[in-house]
């Protein structure tokens, strides 16, 4: 049996291990001033949200609980999470079986894949990825899909295969008309599990999940930042403003290309990117915060632009500026008066990638760069942009 000091000493060993990685990003902050601090700070704490509500309210996989990761972390997580779909996850077990339903009238796209490990632990457990399908691989009637997740063969529709070592499900919804998506009522349970749920969480369950939590947390944040962003700094060897091509990180659905550019804009420059668009299901343009990767301020600034939300130019060509200072465009992305960043392409289910060029000019000088018959938009039209945006953000944050 559990006792009382056990519980109080896993307690306070969470809350000196929290402290002191509190103090090792400071340190690892660009500037050492209260800002950059306090956005560490910040980090830490949204990442750390999601980690204890997965951890403490889900950690029983018999009777599994769908967390809203991106919800739970305001969008701190996963690694340059992208803005246009919800994250959401669960403890499995790969030896029972499971049944998963999603509602289909007010998302786009989804990708389903189920893991052997948890998303940016390497070392907690085995490395097996199943399923990364998506609802053009599933039968439906339009209304909602049902999956089954199981290692044993099932005589149903949309049987997931997985192993028995799975752990983890991983699903990514996706709204690309921000208009009308607003977060499904999902449903995952384990058909197998017969016994009821324990009435609170057992005295194990907690000491196993503050120490798991804080082990995902430093894994989490630093793996991510030096592997995943550190990977996209890295092609760029040191270049600002110049885009580097699309490439399949491996960490990602096969199907998922990512680009980058880190910018760097003075408050009064432009950074204009140009390409023509590319066929596929979906892409975006979005930008991120450095140097955790997380994203920018999306609820009071425009910090990404998709296939449904962008102008395409009279030539066919879209063009994206990007800038602290609103250069009256529909296609604007807001620096919140950042200095540095780092833009994020994401061409998904595309024939080919995009390549799109970049160029940094004066703020007064982004009209030339634009055809003549760009239609001007103006502060009511801005106003309408951002009122969409807050409500589907409010929604689902």
């Amino acid at each position: 049996m559990t006792e009382p000091a056990e519980v109080a000493a896993a307690w306070e060993k969470f809350c000196g291990e929290l402290r002191a990685f509190g103090e090792e990003l400071c340190a690892l902050a660009p500037v050492q001033d209260a800002t950059h601090h306090a956005e560490a700070l910040q980090f830490v704490t949204r990442t750390l949200r999601a980690g204890l509500d997965f951890r403490l309210d889900n950690y029983d996989p018999r009777h599994p609980r769908l967390i809203w990761w991106d919800r739970a972390c305001a969008g701190a997580a996963p690694s340059a999470p992208n803005v246009d779909n919800s994250y959401v996850i669960a403890k499995i077990d790969g030896r029972e079986t499971y049944r998963l339903t999603v509602p289909l009238d007010t998302i786009d796209e989804l990708n389903l894949s189920i893991h052997g490990r948890y998303y940016g632990q390497p070392d907690s457990g085995p490395a097996g990825v199943w399923g990364n399908v998506t609802l053009h691989e599933l039968k439906h009637n339009g209304r909602e899909v049902q999956v089954i997740l199981s290692a044993k063969p099932q005589d149903r529709e949309n049987w997931l295969e997985i192993g028995e070592e799975a752990r983890f499900l991983f699903l990514r919804l996706y709204y690309f008309d921000w208009s009308k998506g607003r977060p499904p009522a999902l449903e995952l349970t384990c058909l197998s599990a017969n016994e009821p749920a324990p009435n609170s969480i057992p005295p194990e369950n907690l000491i196993g999940g503050l120490a798991d939590t804080m082990a995902w947390l430093r894994s989490h944040i630093l793996y991510e930042q030096q592997m995943a962003i550190g990977s996209f700094l890295k092609r760029s060897k040191g270049e600002r403003n110049a885009y580097y091509a699309a490439d399949y990180g491996g960490v990602a659905p096969p199907a998922y290309r990512y680009g980058n550019v880190e910018f760097e804009l003075g408050p009064d420059e432009a950074l204009v990117m140009e390409f023509k668009p590319p066929n596929a299901r979906y892409w975006c343009v979005q930008w991120h915060r450095m140097p955790w990767g997380d994203s920018a301020d999306f609820f009071n600034h425009i910090t990404s632009i998709n296939h449904r939300q962008g102008h395409v130019d009279s030539d066919g060509l879209v063009r994206i500026v990007v800038s602290a200072k609103d250069p009256g465009v529909q296609n604007w992305i807001d620096t919140e008066g950042r200095r540095t960043g780092l833009m994020f392409t994401r061409w998904f289910w595309a024939d080919a990638p995009a390549v799109p060029t970049c160029q940094v000019v004066s703020l007064s000088d982004v009209r030339s760069l634009l055809p003549g018959d760009t239609p001007n938009f103006g502060s009511q039209a801005r106003a309408e942009q951002m009122a969409v945006r807050r409500r589907h953000l409010q929604l689902r944050y």
